[in-house]
């Protein structure tokens, strides 16, 4: 009688969680109405805001291209950024979906697929919260039914009533009830309006806090072992979410250490035992990801992110935003309206509002918190604790953040500036960010809110509510939830590949195409005009560009293309400037070169999007520049879309290039680890001041070639002999020594290492020194007659470029600027 029970029990329990996932599933379709009218065309985004969205849909791509297509790391991608190419290690990648994805893209088009993925984290996210609060009220429940538990606190005894024992409505409702906060709240469905499908990735972080709980609790192997890989996972979605995970943890394991010591049931064993659990967890987590954590490590200590706090003051939330609903609400300020205030500086609050807490979610975790605050003091603490960091550097009110008392006008420091001055953490420069365990934390103590509420109801349900009252009351709350985080129509953009692209798709080869809008985009600004649905594009015709978006990027990667006339001078007239008769006619004589050398084939024009300057106002004058510059013919004109063929001229067999001058085609070739063009030893020239200095140089197919180059070593009293090693596309070549003086050094290239189009050849060096190092430094500023007492590093970037200054020994330099586009002076 007892198995059969069992069984019963078991089957039950089944199909209540499958009728709970389905409902979500089927609530995941309407709150995110109409993307399933436009599964396989739209995904979500705004058409005034950034594209971000496609960043993530070119990135499924980009992963599956690059290994299967093309046999190379997709953490590296030379199909933007051409020639240069660009490291995606700290690129906002979501490598979890780009994962999911490749069995998927040889049946799906990339917007389904990527839809598909918002869904199933949607559902994930609600049933995974369902889970984490079913066991901690189950756990609540048993604790507080045993005797002693009622004598301790009466308060929390559930009451002796039939439907305690005969349902799990109580437990099963309110956690529920907490799946909708943290699945379908307001905050996620903004994050895919404005594209940022990292943040609505938090499938696995409710799933790695319910096994991090059972490792605590529990002395089973299997909780530590699954709480590692779902922390993984959590970090393959958005790499910041292990920050904030590590946060979280903390927190918990505190709190339970803290409260073994008067209930040694709070963990399991001792705290050895727990150590070590936890340990098994960590390295899970550390073997699995180590592969991507090196390089991501690595890329950190080149130290290249931007200096200071980036945008961290308008991207925290806003404390009034917090219970004022989003504006993708009916009752909201209107989407478009916001957007376009907020871009214009007049939005009541600096950004775009992105965490409502909702008044019914805020008012049942009050409830939850009070009524069960030594239960939850660690949630109650993590709730505070992530509200704060969510708030970011400072407090702001209504999109104030300077408040006037009687003429004395103060600001109010909060605990993110902490965090600021840790490394690692301090990379995290989006206070926002946080509301992905915020609003899980909120989503806890409303179920806990809802429980007692449940059982206040049920208690006295013969006199008020009768005998479905109590489960009637959580779902109109649960029909409260919704309405306050309702974001119906969630905003949606094309993403059908247009017809101009056609042409360019059937034409085979591996070459460039120019593509207007051009501009390069990271984290902190742009270089031009900028729209990344146009590198979405590029998941259909495969062909390279030279524009791209990145989160973060070395200074060179801008201020390369910035150096080449032709592409300063569209940037110019893209942004407002002008470019003189002058101008244009030595780029017009030198346009045959710079479409040669780069293999540019086609030249795509994409229509202005209202709403998005500078592109907008600037088209027609671009246009022109390139009709006028550029040996072009016309071959598509249809719907605001252009398509130029080019004329190219054939390169010459042999090229011979001063790249220490001021010709166009240095400009070109000189890659990354080259100063700034002078006058060594009677000769122009550029100093290597990296080991290994990259240069591009153009070849034609079925030919072997001589490399020959006029170098001199730097050469000073004790200076080791220097040796040099040519790579040709990643094929180490002979070694040669370099003796004192200028001297002609010759390498033989054949056929095989080359390819047709552009070279990456690069020189690697035995050694660097700097100057200031190894030489009696005069400390002479120019011919001022001034001499600086300590060491003085400047670059200027010029209006977009990244331009800075730092002032001191190497190991011991100090920031003397703002690491800013613009001119930095120092005094």
């Amino acid at each position: 009688m007892v198995q059969l029970k069992s069984a019963s029990t078991g089957q039950q329990r089944r199909r209540t969680h499958l009728l709970v996932v389905a409902l979500y599933a089927v609530l995941a379709v309407v709150m995110t109405w109409p993307l399933a009218r436009y599964f396989f065309t739209h995904v979500p985004g705004s058409y005034n805001w950034a594209f971000d969205e496609y960043t993530f849909v070119w990135n499924t791509w980009w992963f599956r291209y690059s290994l299967f297509n093309l046999d190379q790391n997709p953490l590296y991608s030379t199909h933007i950024f051409y020639p240069l190419g660009i490291s995606l290690v700290l690129y906002t990648y979501n490598l979890f979906n780009a994962l999911i994805s490749l069995p998927l893209q040889p049946f799906l088009p990339l917007p389904a697929i990527s839809n598909l993925t918002f869904l199933f984290a949607t559902v994930v996210s609600a049933y995974g919260t369902f889970l984490l609060v079913s066991y901690e009220l189950q756990l609540t429940r048993d604790q507080s039914s045993s005797p002693l538990a009622e004598s301790r606190n009466p308060e929390s005894r559930i009451p002796n009533l039939p439907i305690y024992q005969s349902t799990n409505l109580p437990i099963y409702l309110p956690a529920f009830l907490a799946g909708l906060i943290y699945a379908f709240g307001s905050y996620r469905f903004v994050y895919a309006a404005i594209g940022h499908y990292d943040m609505w990735s938090t499938a696995w972080i409710p799933l790695y806090t319910l096994y991090l709980l059972r490792t605590i609790r529990e002395p089973a192997w299997r909780n530590a072992l699954l709480a590692g890989v779902f922390f993984l996972l959590a970090l393959l979605a958005e790499m910041i979410f292990g920050v904030f995970l590590a946060l979280l943890s903390l927190i918990l394991v505190g709190f339970a250490l803290l409260r073994s010591r008067r209930e040694p049931a709070a963990i399991a064993g001792d705290w050895r035992a727990l150590v070590v659990r936890l340990a098994v967890a960590v390295l899970v987590v550390a073997f699995l990801y180590a592969p991507l954590a090196v390089p991501i490590l690595e890329e950190m200590r080149a130290g290249y992110e931007l200096a200071g706090w980036g945008d961290a003051e308008k991207l925290s939330v806003d404390l009034a935003g917090l219970v004022t609903p989003t504006p993708l609400h009916p009752l909201g300020d209107g989407w478009v309206d916001t957007l376009r205030q907020t871009l214009q500086g007049t939005a009541r609050f600096r950004d775009v509002n992105t965490v409502f807490l909702g008044w019914t979610g805020l008012a049942l975790a009050v409830v939850g918190a009070i009524c069960y605050r030594r239960r939850l003091a660690a949630w109650i603490t993590s709730f505070v604790v992530f509200t704060l960091f969510s708030l970011g550097p400072v407090l702001q009110i209504n999109g104030r953040s300077l408040f006037n008392f009687d003429g004395l006008e103060v600001n109010f420091p909060l605990p993110f500036i902490l965090l600021h001055y840790l490394p690692v953490i301090k990379a995290n420069r989006v206070p926002n960010r946080f509301s992905v365990v915020l609003m899980l934390a909120l989503a806890l103590l409303a179920a806990f809110g809802a429980y007692w509420l449940y059982q206040k109801a049920a208690s006295s349900r013969q006199r008020l509510l009768g005998r479905y009252g109590p489960s009637l009351l959580l779902l109109a709350a649960c029909c409260l939830l919704l309405f306050e985080h309702w974001s119906v129509p969630l905003p949606l953009t094309d993403a059908r590949i247009p017809a101009v692209y056609d042409e360019i798709a059937a034409d085979p080869g591996d070459y460039a195409i120019l593509q207007l809008p051009m501009g390069w985009r990271n984290s902190f600004g742009v270089q031009g005009a900028e729209n990344t649905r146009t590198e979405y594009y590029q998941t259909y015709h495969h062909k390279r560009l030279l524009s791209g978006n990145i989160s973060r990027n070395p200074p060179y990667k801008f201020d390369y293309f910035r150096q080449v006339p032709i592409l300063d001078s569209l940037i110019t007239i893209q942004t407002y400037g002008a470019v003189d008769a002058a101008r244009r006619a030595a780029d017009r004589d030198s346009a045959g070169e710079f479409v040669s050398f780069y293999d540019l084939r086609y030249v795509v024009v994409a229509p202005g999007v209202p709403g998005r300057p500078p592109y907008v106002d600037t088209r027609d004058e671009a246009v022109a520049y390139v009709e006028e510059v550029l040996p072009l013919e016309k071959v598509y004109d249809r719907g605001g879309w252009l398509l130029y063929r080019v004329a190219q001229p054939a390169l010459p067999q042999a090229l011979a290039v001063d790249v220490g001058s001021e010709e166009r085609l240095a400009d070109m070739i000189v890659g990354e680890g080259w100063t700034g063009t002078e006058v060594v030893q009677g000769a122009t020239a550029r100093w290597a001041v990296a080991q290994e200095a990259q240069l591009f140089l153009p070849s034609a197919p079925g030919s072997d070639y001589r490399l020959m180059i006029g170098a001199l070593p730097f050469d000073y009293p004790g200076a080791p002999e220097q040796g040099a090693r040519l790579i040709v596309n990643g094929e180490r070549l002979m070694r040669v020594w370099l003796t004192p003086g200028w001297n002609v050094y010759r390498w033989d290239v054949p056929e095989e290492v080359l390819r047709a189009g552009l070279n990456d050849v690069r020189f690697e060096f035995d050694w660097t020194e700097m100057p200031a190092r190894v030489l009696t430094a005069s400390g002479a500023i120019g011919t001022t007659g001034v001499r600086a007492p300590v060491p003085i590093e400047v670059n200027s970037g010029g209006p977009a470029g990244f331009a800075y200054i730092t002032i001191g020994e190497e190991g011991e330099q100090v920031d003397g600027s703002v690491h800013s586009p613009g001119y930095n002076v120092a005094v």
